[in-house]
């Protein structure tokens, strides 16, 4: 007994010890960049772009930058290279952003510049709110021949549809010899910024949607969030309660994401009694074109959102297929939570469903669900218990 006395205190302050040391770890350091940026960056290249105006926005909560954008004109701005001018007007530029995980701060980054393209080996992103930096080792090629190594540095402010004030850093550090004379020298650099100050969402994700921020990947961690300045609103706990059950039957919690504005879009998510996020499905959350005031119809019914987005799921003259609705007003799961989590989902069954409208769907849920008569593994089948499909529906 007096060893398991002495033994349990060493081991409970060793635990306090890992736990403490492993709170008070930032993210990033003092200058705001990971442990990666300055492993990848040397600081002499740091200052270096620092003194020919490169902007470095640090921090460790980037915005969400997951698109193609499209810089025009693509001004040079400084360069420490001999013979370059300001003023000089490149290829116009586009960067596409992919893969971020807001976790780990990494991104991944592809672009093309006039006959210049290239995909990064290690990409990573720092920034505050609306404001970040992306810093990425770059493998390059040329239409003309000859590849390079490189790294690049992106700064901007998110904005709605684009980036404001984007600028780029372009330095050397390999060029294989530069035996094709098109690169510059190892250890040259250039800033160069797009003129107009707005970099246009030129991707395929431009959406009405596409701006919205992510889904929290569960309901804990979504009751913790609060206001948002980029984009400016603010998370709502809505909890549990009728309205969810019948608009999205099957999920227990729901949080929504209200912009500041009037008529414009907002989010909402939606998860099972777990916890976990519902990422497909008639449960899952859906995005609002034209977001209420709050959870659910705080304030009498509110016109533009009954009319955008209640009257297409309800069964009536504008409705809409319920497979049509859920593509048209996808559930988010830009975080990319694991696992999938398809909860009341049409997808497995489509040719039984057809174009009835997701209220006419839910209906149907709830019919079969409610009746003791019906053969379990037709409620198996129905919840998208795919091993095994009753005869009368194989022609389906």
């Amino acid at each position: 007994m007096k060893i398991i006395n002495l033994i349990f205190p060493i081991f409970l302050l060793a635990f306090i010890v890992g736990c403490e040391k492993e709170e008070i770890e930032p993210k990033v350091d003092e200058n705001g960049l990971t442990r990666e940026i300055t492993d990848l960056v040397p600081q002499s290249t740091l200052d270096e772009m620092k003194r020919l105006g490169m902007p470095i926005n640090g921090g460790a909560n980037p915005p969400l930058l997951e698109n193609t954008y499209y810089a025009s004109p693509f001004i040079l701005l400084s360069s420490n290279r001999p013979g370059d001018v300001p003023g000089f007007e490149f290829a116009d530029y586009s960067v596409t952003f992919h893969h971020q995980n807001n976790q780990a701060l990494t991104v991944m980054v592809d672009y093309e510049n006039g006959p210049e393209s290239g995909e990064g080996v290690g990409s990573y992103i720092v920034g505050d709110d609306c404001s970040f930096s992306v810093f990425v080792e770059i493998n390059a090629v040329h239409s003309f021949g000859g590849a390079a190594r490189l790294i690049h540095v992106i700064s901007g402010t998110l904005a709605n549809d684009g980036i404001e004030a984007l600028y780029f850093a372009n330095f050397m550090i390999d060029n294989n010899g530069n035996p094709s004379g098109i690169w510059i020298e190892e250890g040259e650099g250039r800033v160069v910024y797009d003129q107009d100050g707005f970099s246009e969402l030129t991707g395929t994700d431009k959406t009405w949607y596409s701006s919205l921020p992510p889904c929290p990947c569960t309901y804990q961690e979504a009751q913790k969030l609060g206001k948002t300045n980029c984009p400016k609103g603010e998370w709502l706990d809505c909890g549990s309660g009728d309205l969810i059950r019948k608009y999205h039957y099957g999920a227990a919690f729901e949080v929504r994401w209200a912009p500041e504005g009037v008529d414009v879009p907002g989010q909402q998510c939606t998860y099972n009694s777990n916890g976990a996020l519902i990422t497909a499905g008639i449960a899952a959350g859906s995005p609002d074109m034209d977001s209420p005031d709050g959870c659910g119809f705080p304030s009498g019914i509110d016109l533009g959102h009954y009319s955008k987005d209640v009257l297409p799921w309800e069964s009536g003259l504008v409705s809409v297929p319920c497979w049509q609705y859920l593509r048209d007003w996808p559930a988010n799961n830009r975080n990319d939570c694991a696992p999938e989590n398809r909860v009341t989902d049409i997808q497995h069954m489509l040719s039984l469903v057809g174009d009835m409208p997701c209220e006419a769907v839910t209906e149907l849920f709830v019919i079969i669900d409610n009746t003791s008569n019906v053969a379990p593994d037709l409620k198996k089948f129905v919840h998208g218990g795919l091993d095994y499909t009753p005869s009368n529906l194989l022609e389906m």
